[in-house]
């Protein structure tokens, strides 16, 4: 448990860079070093709305060969997922899967994309290696500082290796200078190729996880669009419980319900209305997971804001 616990705190101090080895980052690079306003947390209530500490054991099959199809893993043959040795994801719309297993062949980790998500629901997520998760444990140097989370997790939210997988490639991403190849070990900068100096010190490269130590703001913006309205991740920020108000769009002067749909068992709901003008003292009641509002008066009108709040073991949401 400390060793997944020292993972997610990796994950939140590179994502919001405040990671201590940032002032590692090569002054050049500075200006586009970005907090990506991204965190984590491991979940406090399993899809049965049942109390967790978000991780399930799973007796394997010791060791696990991923197995190709092209250029996407076939989940079926290599059974981390599925299969009596797998371990099937919780709904995907709802919670970042994060399977831990040891992997063949020097393999790190992988990492499902966004773009995928419409065809393979069911296996989203990452997969990282037990002897290159988090900081403490089972972990092997040189990747034992929990970076390779970063780098898949990056993936999931779709970024692209730096070097755009092919010779001086492009990432998509602005600030990421063009780079001819992926890095490995602990590279001197400044290094130059392509006709700039090369950020191998991106967590998006295969540098040594003490050599990793920054996203950009292009990188920033590309994994914040998928958790953007549209984007095909938005589900973990419109409703990351997967909560909805149900009730009317227009009220009168009669009492008016509405109610609070997914409610995990056993949690406060309290609720606030603003105006307050537009609802007598007696015309705004919540109750549980149902709240009744009724107008002030015929001649009283205006659009007014239902905002629920569940007190639950995460903190709060609304």
């Amino acid at each position: 448990m400390a060793q997944i616990e020292s993972q997610i705190d990796v994950l939140n101090e590179d994502f919001r860079r405040m990671n201590s080895d940032g002032v590692n980052t090569p002054g050049a690079f500075l200006p586009v070093a970005a907090d990506s306003q991204i965190e984590f947390y491991l979940a406090c209530i399993d899809p049965n709305d049942n109390p967790t500490n978000g991780v399930v054991r799973v007796q394997g099959e010791g060791e696990y060969t991923v197995e190709m199809d092209g250029d996407q893993v076939n989940e079926t043959l290599t059974g981390i997922k599925v299969g009596i040795n797998g371990s099937q994801a919780w709904p995907t719309n709802r919670y970042l899967n994060i399977w831990v297993a040891n992997l063949a062949d020097d393999v790190l980790g992988y990492a499902q994309f966004p773009d995928q998500y419409a065809s393979k629901p069911n296996t989203d997520g990452v997969v990282i290696n037990t002897t290159s998760f988090g900081t403490t444990g089972l972990v092997d140097a040189p990747f034992d500082q929990g970076r390779t989370a970063t780098h898949e997790i990056g993936h999931w939210l779709n970024l692209l290796h730096i070097w755009g997988d092919e010779l001086c490639g492009d990432d998509l991403v602005g600030d990421t200078p063009f780079q001819e190849w992926s890095s490995t070990g602990c590279p001197n900068h400044p290094r130059a190729s392509c006709e700039s100096d090369d950020m191998f010190m991106n967590y998006m490269d295969y540098t040594d996880d003490a050599c990793m130590n920054m996203f950009t703001q292009g990188q920033r913006n590309r994994m914040r669009a998928v958790l953007s309205p549209g984007g095909i991740r938005h589900s973990f920020v419109s409703s990351p419980l997967g909560m909805s108000i149900t009730g009317p769009d227009r009220i009168c002067t009669t009492n008016t319900n509405f109610t609070l749909q997914n409610v995990p068992a056993g949690q406060t709901v309290t609720w606030a209305v603003s105006p307050t003008y537009l609802f007598p003292s007696t015309g705004r009641m919540g109750t549980g997971t149902t709240a009744t509002l009724r107008a002030a008066g015929t001649s009283v009108s205006g659009a007014a804001t239902l905002t629920y709040t569940v007190d639950t073991d995460c903190g709060n949401t609304r």
